[in-house]
């Protein structure tokens, strides 16, 4: 059992590698690109003439070139930099735009004292799955009360989170050594549970239609070369089943 983005495992799939998606872990997209504050830069229908990082290969280039192609930008008129994954460049402001994750290096920015702009992809009509929990078709076949049993397990483990964030947050700070400190590690706690939206019933449970306009999308920028069998890329079998059991031991 693993976790990975949605693109990613449609093009895993595409590739034939036997991945299977058995739970949607963020119903929301946490991809988004930030700005300084004092850049005024707030919509991508600003990006012509600025500087912008881009993490090729991450699924933030595909919702990244997306968007650019959905508003019509000019790419040749945007200066696009590699990113590193270092914040560097973009503190200095040799870069104007960076891309981030929302519950991520957003929070991390946000409280070592700069002030930003976040633009996400959510706000453009594109949002697909954020982290989905994958296994492959072996373990479908042969150990599927794993499933079942993991994914129990992450559901009452995200809902004492929610119930008790304080608590949750010095437990992954314990895990994390000096990485993290605590106002950053509760606001990325917080973040990660409203893109989960953990209040709804059907949680991890996952649409076809999502994997339908990922699938789409990949397809339009050349990345999948065909289409897939989506009934293969996913199945809410598990978390389904985990959800019953769960309703019933309460």
């Amino acid at each position: 059992i693993g976790s990975t983005s949605l693109e990613e495992v449609i093009l895993a799939r595409g590739k034939g590698v036997p991945i299977v998606a058995i739970g949607a872990q963020y119903k929301d997209n946490p991809s988004c690109w930030i700005t300084l504050k004092d850049s005024n830069i707030t919509k991508f229908e600003q990006f012509e003439g600025k500087i912008v990082s881009v993490a090729y290969g991450d699924n933030t280039e595909v919702l990244y070139k997306a968007i650019v192609n959905k508003l019509g930008l000019d790419r040749n008129k945007i200066t696009e930099e590699p990113f590193r994954f270092v914040y560097t460049p973009f503190l200095e402001k040799k870069v104007d735009v960076m891309p981030v994750y929302l519950n991520d290096q957003a929070v991390t920015i946000k409280n070592q004292g700069y002030s930003i702009n976040t633009i996400c992809a959510k706000e453009y009509g594109f949002n697909p799955y954020g982290n989905v929990y994958i296994t492959t078709e072996d373990t479908i076949k042969n150990n599927p009360e794993i499933l079942v049993q993991f994914l129990k397990g992450s559901v009452e483990g995200w809902r004492y989170t929610q119930k008790n964030k304080n608590e949750s947050t010095r437990i992954l700070l314990n895990n994390m050594g000096d990485s993290l400190e605590y106002n950053s590690a509760f606001e990325s706690v917080s973040v990660t549970l409203d893109l989960m939206k953990l209040n709804e019933e059907n949680i991890f449970v996952m649409e076809k239609g999502r994997f339908e306009e990922t699938q789409d999308l990949l397809l339009s920028f050349g990345s999948l070369e065909k289409e897939i069998d989506l009934n293969k890329a996913f199945t809410n079998e598990f978390i389904n089943q985990a959800l019953d059991e769960l309703k019933r031991e309460e």
